[in-house]
């Protein structure tokens, strides 16, 4: 009789800590999984705020530089852009220019994810998957980037042709420097105005991607995002 008992005290022991075993397994995986939904929101959260900061605190660099989700660094440096490539400095426009694109810009940003929504993540190969959708406020690819073009072109050759007097005097007193600095100026507004009017024509859109997320040096970090298919 107590060879009996102890036979099952043995088995007892060694069925509590095969338990305990697989729910430590379990845990472990639960936390990952945490970590990993965690990250995925962190990022979509980030861009619902308009913050690229925060987005670098769950994705790695290469995520903001190439695949699906790169357009978003340029969305966020588009207004930056764009007085670079028309050749002029934040300094040398009115304040009024200045304004109109900064506003434009926190508009484009805080208005790019309206809502999004997470499924349940899986773990393939120690890379977690996690599924979301989201709704963008407008639709990026919809805009057309020629009828824009040539939107400006127009805004900008009617203020030409309104003001000729004025611009030819600036020019031969002051330079093709200030000229342009003037016509910015003076268009600049109108401009972000046109180009808000495209992003509000375009639409809201939803769509479907996988985040992957993988442990980076000990933190939980997206790697991709890819476009459901």
């Amino acid at each position: 009789m107590k060879k009996r008992t102890v036979n099952r005290f043995c088995i007892m022991v060694l069925i509590v800590a095969m338990l305990a075993m697989s729910l430590a397994g379990c845990g472990g995986s639960n936390t990952e999984q945490s970590a990993a939904v965690e990250a995925a929101e962190g990022v979509l959260a980030a861009l619902q705020e308009g913050d690229m900061d925060a987005i670098t605190e769950y994705a790695s660099e290469d995520i903001l530089m190439n695949g699906d989700l790169s357009g978003l660094r340029g969305m966020s440096e588009f207004t930056a852009d764009m007085l670079g490539s028309l050749g002029v400095e934040r300094e040398t426009i009115s304040d009024e220019a200045v304004s109109s694109i900064d506003k434009l810009g926190e508009a484009l940003m805080s208005g790019f994810v309206k809502s999004y929504t997470i499924d349940e993540a899986k773990e393939n190969n120690g890379v977690w998957e996690v599924p979301c959708t989201v709704t963008f406020g407008y639709d990026v690819d919809s805009l057309d980037e020629s009828e824009m073009s040539t939107k400006v072109s127009e805004l900008v050759q009617n203020y030409s042709e309104e003001n000729i007097d004025e611009l030819v005097k600036v020019l031969q007193d002051e330079g093709e420097d200030a000229l342009l600095q003037k016509i910015v100026s003076a268009c600049m507004p109108s401009i972000c105005q046109m180009i808000s009017e495209f992003v509000a024509a375009s639409g809201e859109k939803t769509a479907s991607f996988i985040m992957k997320v993988e442990n980076l040096d000990g933190k939980w970090m997206v790697t991709e995002a890819k476009a459901a298919e």
